[in-house]
């Protein structure tokens, strides 16, 4: 057993001759901004935070097996960006490091803390609340910081996830100060140099007093004694503080990574859980060492898929490709474990390994279709990529491996278009049916060459925008309620149709760094505020049934917003003809906000605002992928003499049913007086109507065959 000072734990990520390194096996850092703060926290008040685990090689150095996560927490801590910008190899973080604070003399803290620790990270450079340390500042706040922060000639003209962490600094504080500059401080006056040296002239807090750097520098002089007090107690905390470390020795290693992961697995157990991506991907990486490389060369292609999701999908397409060209559901640590003994599977792997960027790029270029949406307001946000990346693996495999099943095949702009509307369709619509269910089922079909020409239904149904909103919710078919609903939610939906503000303002954004503190650079700002609805008794329902869907509800960028927002109208929030065409607020419900000037119980204007914009949105999805193509074509409504038209009874199981068949071609089931469905028909001839792939056959006899299963007759007098 050895030990190690915290000093030169932190040294393990600096430059230099460190005997310590990260093994291929273990994980990207995953702890979130409140785990570095509870963790510092317990440092500072002598509580003991585990032993490491070591693993010890053959040319005499170390390979960190278990404490990842609290040796990068610490190096953060000691971490001084002002002057080891360029003397650092963190590990796991590929971009602007966080920075670890201390508020010297906190208004607030975590009940549970006696430091009040503050994390800044590249999505929150404002840092968190002080009671509750895992919950991002209020709206008013975090704009007021980015005000602050716009000051430095650096931050003018980029997002805030740009920002350098030499500009920022936390804004909920009273006093704080970067936690380097305590540890390397000698005495109150060191520090307080260091202050005057490095920190940004405009430098205040919410809570502070002060109002620029030389306010603060005399606050800390008038408090010299109690930071010589801090200095001293956090010197004597961590100075001598040693963390032991335990060995394994290499014959156990050796066995772990050949055999099986199990003490990976269990020496990990106490810590964030271990995904079965993240242990394929570990394992691999002990088998074939040049895989991290490989996987990590191409920043374009990590920006949208991680390293852990690249190798999962390598895995199903190797496996897949072995196969038969057979679906291939995630593979598990012990179904990977089984085919690493297959040589063909290992072999199609390591070569889809090599080859990444060949394997994804294309798929991420017809993704983002900066050719195909060019004229109808520029690509899908890179933001919506990264989100079909992570959040429709299914439809992703699929994908890409059509791709290379069919990989001499020329993609046009045409064909391109197909792609994005058919992927986009089947990902935020989703036909109600499980994404993982609707590709295994469907796989064969998937990966034929002349897949993008199939109907995405068999059977004709209008889904069009006036086919949705111009009708009423009772006369829709099933199929077509659920579809509106997603046309009316699915806030993907509103990034699309503002994709020429996105992108023109956040072009940049896909993702944020690999610790887990993803945010997005804009709010989702409601037209007409949900305060004036929320928990108020004499609200018109018509107004409480549209409030949350996505015509309502507009993305922002935090500059914009203002903290007095729901105070102000939607007429006033949309005055400005530019701020209408970055909401794409059309003329057609601009006509209905200009008039919603305060507060209203005018239920149906608020009602029609919303309805139209919601109908606009769709609208130019519909439009711009051409979903029309996607479908059958509708057929004229049924006749009126039609002999299909009217209710139809039979009874199956005890019970009564009928199905009745209106002139909308909408087929309604119902048990009793109970609605069962309502589907959408179409006339295959005199005889033969087709209920969504549902066969109903009239017979010479004038009953009705219903999927070969009931027969059912007419009624004649309507009750």
């Amino acid at each position: 057993m050895s030990s190690y000072t915290l000093k030169e734990i932190a040294a393990w990520q600096f430059v230099g001759n460190t005997k310590v390194t990260l093994p291929t096996i273990q994980r990207g850092f995953v702890w979130k901004p409140h785990q570095i703060e509870n963790l510092w926290d317990s440092i500072l008040r002598g509580y003991p935070i585990g032993s490491f685990l070591f693993s010890e090689q053959e040319n005499g150095l170390y390979d960190l097996m278990d404490g990842q996560q609290r040796a990068t927490a610490i190096f953060l801590g000691c971490f001084n960006p002002f002057t080891q910008r360029d003397e650092t190899r963190v590990w796991s973080i590929r971009c602007e490091l966080p920075v670890v604070w201390l508020d010297v003399c906190p208004k607030n803290k975590p009940q549970t803390n006696e430091y009040l620790i503050r994390v800044i990270t590249r999505s929150h450079p404002w840092g968190y609340q002080e009671v509750e340390n895992a919950r991002r500042l209020p709206q008013g706040h975090r704009r007021d910081a980015l005000n602050l922060f716009r000051q430095h000639p650096d931050n003018h003209d980029v997002g805030y996830t740009q920002f350098k962490n030499t500009t920022v600094f936390p804004y909920a504080a009273r006093m704080p100060l970067p936690l380097s500059f305590l540890l390397e401080a000698s005495d109150s006056n060191s520090l307080i140099q260091t202050v005057q040296d490095v920190l940004p002239d405009y430098f205040r807090t919410l809570h502070g007093g002060f109002q620029n750097k030389e306010e603060f520098l005399d606050k800390l002089s008038s408090v010299k004694n109690q930071l010589d007090e801090l200095i001293c107690t956090i010197s004597s905390a961590t100075k001598d503080r040693r963390i032991h470390c335990d060995i394994v020795q290499q014959e156990v290693l050796k066995k772990e990574t050949e055999d099986d992961p199990t003490l990976f697995v269990r020496i990990n157990s106490s810590g964030t859980n271990l995904s079965g991506d993240d242990l394929v991907y570990s394992v691999y990486k002990s088998i074939y060492p040049e895989a991290k490389n490989l996987v990590e060369k191409s920043q374009e292609i990590l920006s949208f898929v991680a390293p852990t999701q690249i190798i999962a999908l390598a895995t199903r397409i190797a496996w897949s490709e072995t196969n038969d060209n057979k679906y291939a559901r995630k593979l598990s640590v012990k179904q990977f474990q089984g085919l690493r003994k297959d040589a063909q599977f290992m072999e199609k792997l390591n070569a889809l390994v090599r080859d990444t960027e060949e394997v994804f790029k294309p798929a991420i270029d017809v993704l983002l279709a900066r050719d195909t949406l060019s004229e109808t307001g520029g690509g899908l946000p890179p933001v919506l990529v990264k989100q079909f990346a992570v959040k429709s693996q299914d439809l992703f495999y699929a994908f890409l491996y059509w791709l290379r099943q069919h990989k001499g095949q020329p993609i046009d702009a045409e064909l391109q278009s197909r792609m994005l509307a058919k992927l986009l369709a089947l990902s935020w619509f989703g036909f109600g049916v499980k994404e993982r269910k609707f590709v295994e089922e469907n796989w064969h079909k998937l990966i034929k060459q002349n897949f993008w020409t199939y109907p995405l239904m068999e059977y004709p149904v209008d889904l069009s925008p006036q086919a949705l909103f111009d009708s009423k919710w009772e006369s829709l078919s099933d199929c077509q309620r659920h579809w509106r609903k997603m046309a009316s939610e699915r806030r993907e939906l509103v990034l699309f149709a503002q994709r020429q503000f996105i992108n023109a303002e956040f072009g940049d954004f896909n993702q944020m760094e690999n610790l887990e503190d993803s945010n997005v650079p804009w709010d989702f700002d409601h037209i007409y505020p949900t305060a004036w609805v929320y928990k108020k008794w004499n609200v018109p329902q018509s107004i409480k049934n549209w409030l949350w869907k996505i015509g309502n509800i507009r993305a922002i960028s935090l500059e914009q917003n203002r903290s007095e927002s729901d105070h102000v109208s939607p007429a006033g929030r949309l005055s400005d003809e530019v701020q209408r065409k970055n909401s794409f607020v059309l003329e057609n419900d601009w006509c209905f906000w200009r008039q919603i000037t305060g507060k209203t119980n005018n239920g149906e204007l608020v009602a029609n605002a919303i309805k139209t914009r919601t109908q606009n949105i769709y609208q130019r999805f519909w439009d711009d992928l051409k979903l029309a193509d996607l479908f059958p074509p509708i057929p004229r409504n049924t006749p009126s003499d039609h002999p299909i038209l009217g209710t139809w009874e039979y009874d199956a199981d005890g019970r009564s049913y009928t199905r009745t068949f209106d002139v909308n071609n909408v087929c309604e089931l119902r048990r009793g007086g109970e609605v069962c469905w309502r589907k959408n028909y179409h006339i295959r001839d005199d005889a033969v109507i087709d209920v969504e792939g549902l066969l109903h056959v009239i017979k010479p006899d004038d009953t009705l065959s219903i999927e070969d299963r009931f027969i059912a007759t007419k009624r004649t007098v309507q009750p």
